[in-house]
């Protein structure tokens, strides 16, 4: 479902080099290694609803991309229109803070997600 903000953002930013990149990338094969994360252990104890798997990857990518801690990630998905764009996350969602950040990257690690994550995504792109 396309919304508003993003139907602005496409207007604005036809040019930007990471929203080129989102439509090259078949998300849906990182998908397929992300639901490997269960919701039960993404879920905390007070019962909130866990953030979209999806997001919470593509904004660790661009923390990656751009050399970013994880202070600077929540700052960027503040402001930066196309970092929003490209992650899916809203002008009016709630920005994970920088320790939910922190978490999920460990929670790849963990499980060795983040190396097969990042080689899906750069063979990918080699294949263009």
């Amino acid at each position: 479902m396309t919304t508003f903000f993003m139907l602005g953002v496409e207007g604005k930013l036809k040019n930007n080099k990471i929203l080129e990149i989102d439509k090259l990338i078949n998300w849906s094969r990182c998908l397929n290694h992300l639901r490997k994360i269960h919701k039960q252990d993404e879920s905390l104890m007070d019962g909130q609803i866990p953030y979209d798997r999806l997001k919470m990857f593509k904004s660790i990518l661009l923390q990656n991309w751009y050399s970013l801690s994880d202070e600077q990630l929540v700052e960027a998905l503040s402001v930066r229109i196309d970092f929003m764009a490209f992650t899916g996350f809203e002008l009016s969602d709630t920005i994970p803070d920088s320790s939910t950040f922190g978490r999920f990257r460990n929670k790849l690690i963990d499980r060795n997600l983040d190396e097969r994550l990042f080689r899906e995504i750069n063979n990918q792109l080699e294949k263009l």
